[in-house]
């Protein structure tokens, strides 16, 4: 079993776990992290996703997906939310970074990139 940096954080910075189970169910309510993956009822989260040997368990039967000594399950947090056209606010200081910003921005960094000599290339 795999998990994200997020969720290996709050299982104490282990990413990796080996777990005997018979159904993708039934190794994910094994990790400590169980309590994150799972809402009031039972079922996993809308935005947690299950692969199994690399393949969607969604598109399967999730759960109660079989799993054999050699599965390797993979959870991956979707990323989703935020409110409307906000995620570019203050990213690169006080005001928003509208569209014609950000281009100058991107404008800049591309010609300063373009002109500038890596350190380990001689002069």
């Amino acid at each position: 079993m795999l998990l994200p940096a997020t969720l290996a954080a709050e299982a104490g910075g282990r990413k990796r776990f080996e777990l005997e189970a018979g159904t993708v169910g039934d190794a994910l309510r094994q990790l400590p992290v169980a309590g994150l993956l799972f809402d009031e009822t039972g079922e996993l989260r809308r935005l947690i996703n299950v692969y199994v040997n690399g393949v969607d368990a969604r598109g399967g039967r999730l759960l109660d997906e079989p799993l054999t000594g050699d599965s390797e399950v993979r959870i991956v947090g979707a990323v989703a939310g935020g409110e409307g056209n906000t995620w570019p606010m203050r990213a690169c200081g006080s005001e928003p970074l509208t569209p014609q910003r950000r281009t100058s921005r991107m404008r800049s960094a591309t010609s300063y990139a373009l002109t500038r000599r890596p350190r380990y290339m001689s002069r």
